[in-house]
């Protein structure tokens, strides 16, 4: 009984195989849900873990006190945020008295110590820019550092940065990190004492807008003790932190060695920075260029909360922090007790080759170098078809399976063909009326790719089927789809080897080719020890002596068994349940089996009719005795007959294909999507991109199941039917955006007094508002109270990316006190209320129509950029006469740290682009530098001639000054105002599906011009 129950489980048909499938597909459900939400339940126990416990409230804590309020680096706000970190640190490393805790331990502050840089620095945001930068940075980063016992291991850095942007109040972008690095070096004090390895904290600032704070790291002392940097960010705003990148494949094992709860991971994201498929950067990108090593963990999504008011604590949660915490808290255990891998083993075998990760579920992590995996790679394109080919030899001449008609090998590539087809065509028309549908869903528009493909191939597959049967189909579809997959492994290898190891995300196509040969192999060996197919006929001529022609033809529905097959399968308990009958009949009872033929026995015919004719007549129903054959031979014939048949095969290649490569390319599709489905708002023509990866998607994730597809059956046709139509309706026609997952747009108000400026927009304080083309930015302006009562006609331009900008004139922004004359100081004496007295231009020196400067000297000129409440401005060097810039060297003049007049230069021959300035002191209400330029009298290397006018030595200069407060008043004639009505107004009236971040460094943007 449990026998015939087994038997009945595992046999080859319909039903058998669209449970597999379902349970297949419900096990994937689960795992996924378990995967992203495993993280939400895993709190550390007040009553079983209190120190861990005490760990994470003391960090949500934090978390709250630094995210209170708004802290760009050109705010007030920052330095709050700068003194209540330094409060923080002194009060864990020191007693309750105030003395330090362990001798150990030191505390550096480059705002006290007067840290500046002055660097060149290549576009940290576009990498193609072939722009020379300059910039001058005024650091206050805070170190720590625990020095280790163990001088000879080199030391760890812990960096997260404090800063955020203007409209974000930075709770994962990158409060999460801050505090995180709080508690950790909490728990190193608590353990009281001094770790094996130095550890420093750089709790740095200015990350956004340039990496200036890891950049700053490099002029400090301690910057030569560590060679290892942990770097924790925020490139979306909660959910799980994820190992963005790692350097090589030594710093992947050391994650898993120490991350064993919870890893999670995937190469794929490494390439996308690799590959600059991900343009923003994070301060990994400046430690790993200075030589570190080490790992770049940071939240990822949701984008569309990225660097807007959602960034909060509100919108994030413990179980977010906690996921973060934990992480670092395992590696810097792991790392600072022990020497790593890196250190106990020679140099010369270390694996410094780019890494291949990926974590399992969260319950593993698999490491392999992308060296070691073009090796597999090449081993696996030689052995594998070298497997096949003898095996189809070997069934071939033992004549087991044989295949004549080349058209059976057709019949999948054209269903293949035809339903990607039709799924293309699909997928276009959400394309073209829902384009955006992603930025909200992309799971449903995946459900909908992958059901539609699995439902065309059933159909088709099932049509050639019914047409004309052939035997064990999914073998010929499995030896298409190997064939298929060796050339995409042929293609990645290629590019493997090309890219210099970096292409880390291509291991799912070695995964699916070697599994997809594994499957079909199996089916050769199934083939190869079958016995001969002519010795199964003789069998059937020799002993069946006779047998209605009725089931003859009842049979060839599911073809000749001289043609393209074996002897079919039988039903083994039929016929050991009539082993002792001496009359034997082939039948078809069970239409659900593939080629199913069963042996059974009629007990009313065992006299033997001599006069019956050799072959019954058509349509009869009689059988003939075999009274003069041996009964013990036919049972033992009958029972290699039975053996022969049945084939359990197909079990195999499902396990082995199915669940496996399912469950793998929809986790690799939904990382993809999980990363890139809401930078559409970043970039409009992105959703090309997208909704190709889209098709892709919902390939691979049917294929597996494709040599399958005939022997569904009709109720899972029917679901697969039912959910196309459902996930197509809804992929058509929701909202792409709502009030939980909004629109971005990014906002900035500029006041231009320079050139570049029009008629319409000179002096005025413009609003630029830039997102998404499609309609979705002009309505929401039109319907601002401000817009409408003062009859104003924004201006859209819609640009090559599918971005849109509209300008409007705002309401003025109130950026600096200003009180009336009789309370004004001697110092606000020379500042108004005008916009044009926001910014001013002196120009102290200009030698380039001097008479004591020789022609052949460089020009040299001396500027103050006067401004008030402000941190950040960059010069733009302009000469029309010249592609280049003349500019070659640059200074800036210490005036208020250093009375004397110190300065610091920076020369850069091949001339400079552009000088940005970011400083530290409100008070100094103005920008100090010098430049020198280049005269152009003796030879014009660009147009190549001999140039004497002494008009081509100007240098004309555009001033850009940011403002990046806005939710604070100022006080003007006595009355408390917004520094930004205009912003303040679009965050009141704007949709709710709509989110409002930064375009540039800051919110107000003021332009100026002078030429020299």
């Amino acid at each position: 009984m449990v026998s015939k129950f087994l038997r009945s489980i595992f046999r080859f048909r319909k039903t058998n195989i669209s449970i597999f499938l379902l349970v297949t597909y419900a096990c994937i459900g689960l795992i996924y849900i378990y995967d992203h939400t495993r993280y939400k339940i895993t709190l550390p126990n007040p009553l079983l873990e209190p120190e861990l416990n005490s760990l994470m409230e003391s960090a949500w804590l934090d978390l709250q006190n630094v995210t209170s309020t708004f802290h760009p680096y050109g705010s007030r706000d920052n330095d709050r945020v700068h003194d209540y970190l330094k409060f923080r640190i002194q009060q864990i490393v020191s007693t309750n008295n105030g003395t330090k805790r362990n001798s150990f331990v030191e505390v550096s502050d480059d705002y006290s110590n007067n840290l500046t840089l002055l660097f060149k620095q290549q576009d940290t945001f576009n990498a193609t820019s072939t722009k020379s930068r300059v910039i001058y940075f005024e650091s206050s980063n805070l170190l720590v550092k625990l020095q280790g016992k163990n001088n000879s291991l080199p030391g760890l850095l812990i960096s997260a940065h404090f800063d955020a942007v203007p409209t974000s109040l930075g709770a994962t972008d990158d409060g999460i990190g801050i505090v995180s690095m709080l508690s950790i070096l909490q728990n190193l004090m608590n353990q009281n004492r001094q770790p094996e390895r130095t550890i420093i904290f750089n709790f740095n600032n200015n990350e956004e807008f340039g990496l200036l704070g890891a950049s700053a790291f490099f002029n400090h002392e301690w910057s030569n003790i560590v060679s290892y940097v942990l770097n924790l960010e925020g490139a979306g705003a909660g959910g799980r932190a994820v190992l963005l990148r790692t350097s090589d494949t030594s710093t992947a094992n050391i994650y898993k060695d120490s991350v064993l709860s919870q890893p999670f991971g995937n190469s794929m994201y490494q390439e996308g920075f690799y590959k600059r498929y991900i343009r923003s950067e994070t301060d990994f990108k400046v430690y790993q260029e200075n030589g570190l090593k080490g790992w770049d963990i940071a939240f990822y999504r949701p984008r569309d909360y990225y660097h807007t008011i959602r960034d909060s604590v509100q919108y994030t949660c413990k179980h977010s922090l906690w996921n973060m915490l934990h992480t670092t808290l395992q590696i810097t255990n792991y790392m600072s007790n022990k020497a790593t891998i890196l250190e106990s083993s020679e140099p010369t075998s270390i694996d410094t080759s780019p890494a291949i990760y990926f974590d399992i579920a969260g319950l593993g992590f698999v490491v392999i170098s992308a060296k070691t995996l073009f090796t597999i790679n090449c081993f696996l394109l030689v052995i594998c078809p070298l497997i096949t080919f003898s095996l189809h030899a070997i069934s071939k001449t033992r004549n087991t399976w044989k295949m004549n008609n080349f058209t059976i090998w057709l019949r999948f590539p054209i269903s293949f063909v035809i339903s990607t087809f039709t799924t293309y065509l699909f997928t276009s028309i959400i394309m073209h009326l829902n384009k955006y549908v992603f930025s909200r869903d992309y799971l449903i528009p995946i459900f909908f790719t992958s059901s539609l493909s699995i439902l065309l191939n059933y159909l088709i597959l099932s049509l050639f089927e019914y047409v004309n049967p052939i035997q064990d189909f999914k073998l010929i579809i499995f030896r298409e789809i190997t064939m298929v997959s060796w050339l995409l492994l042929l293609a990645i290898t290629f590019r493997l080897y090309k890219s210099s190891y970096k292409d880390t995300g291509v291991y799912s196509i070695t995964i699916l080719y070697f599994l997809m040969s594994l499957a079909t192999n199996i089916g050769y060996v199934s083939m190869v020890f079958k016995n001969n197919r002519n010795n199964i006929d003789d069998h059937f001529e020799e002993e069946i002596v006779s047998y209605p022609q009725s089931e003859v033809q009842n049979n060839n529905q599911y073809g000749s068994v001289t043609d393209n097959m074996v002897a079919p399968p039988a039903n083994e308990e039929t016929v050991e349940h009539n082993l002792n009958n001496t009359t034997i009949t082939i039948d078809n009872e069970n239409d659900d089996d593939e080629n199913q033929r069963i042996i059974h026995s009629d007990n009313e015919d065992l006299e033997p009719q001599e006069a019956a004719p050799l072959l019954a007549p058509h349509g009869s129903q009689r059988q003939e005795s075999l009274h003069d054959m041996d009964a013990k031979s036919i049972i033992s014939k009958s029972k290699r007959i039975m053996k022969q048949s049945l084939n359990y095969d197909w079990l195999i290649q499902f396990l082995i294909a199915v669940p496996i490569l399912t469950f793998l390319f929809f986790n690799v599709f939904d990382l993809i999507f999980e990363a890139l489905n809401q930078t559409v708002q970043d970039n409009g023509n992105v959703y090309k991109l997208i909704f190709s990866m889209l098709l892709i998607a919902g390939i691979m994730i049917s294929l597996p199941v494709l040599p399958f597809a005939y022997k569904l059956n009709f109720s899972v046709g029917t679901s697969l039917f039912i959910i196309t139509i459902l996930s197509f309706s809804i992929s058509l026609f929701q909202n792409s955006f709502n009030i939980d997952l909004p629109l971005k747009v990014r906002f900035i108000q500029t006041v231009d007094f320079s050139d570049e400026s029009t008629e319409l927009e000179y002096g005025k304080p413009m609003v630029n508002i830039f997102g998404l083309a499609g309609g979705y930015i002009l309505p929401m302006i039109n319907d601002l109270p401000s817009v409408k009562q003062n009859g104003l006609q924004p201006i859209c331009e819609i640009q090559d990316t599918g971005m849109e900008l509209c300008k409007y004139e705002g309401m003025k922004p109130n950026l600096l006190d200003y009180m009336p004359n009789e309370e004004r100081s001697e110092k606000d004496d020379s500042y108004s209320n005008s916009l044009e007295n926001i910014m001013q231009i002196e120009v102290l020196k200009n030698n380039r129509n001097s008479p004591d400067r020789s022609p052949y000297q460089p020009i040299e000129a001396e500027l103050k950029i006067h401004v008030r409440e402000n941190r950040m401005c960059t010069l733009y060097f302009n000469n029309s006469s010249s592609r280049n810039s003349p500019v070659n060297k640059v200074t800036i003049f210490h005036d208020n740290w250093h009375p004397n007049g110190d300065s610091e230069s920076y020369t850069w021959r091949n001339g400079i682009d552009e000088f940005q300035l970011h400083k530290l002191d409100f008070e100094q209400d103005y920008y100090h530098i010098g430049i020198q330029w280049l005269p152009r009298d003796l030879y014009d290397f660009d147009r190549r001639i001999y140039v004497k006018d002494e008009s081509t030595n100007h240098l004309g200069i555009f001033f850009h000054c940011y403002w990046a407060e806005y939710n604070t008043g100022t006080i003007i004639n006595g009355k408390k105002l917004r520094k930004i009505p205009a912003l303040d107004e679009l965050l009141a009236y704007a949709p709710l599906n709509m989110s409002f971040t930064n375009r540039e460094k800051g919110l107000v943007l003021v332009k100026n011009y002078v030429e020299l």
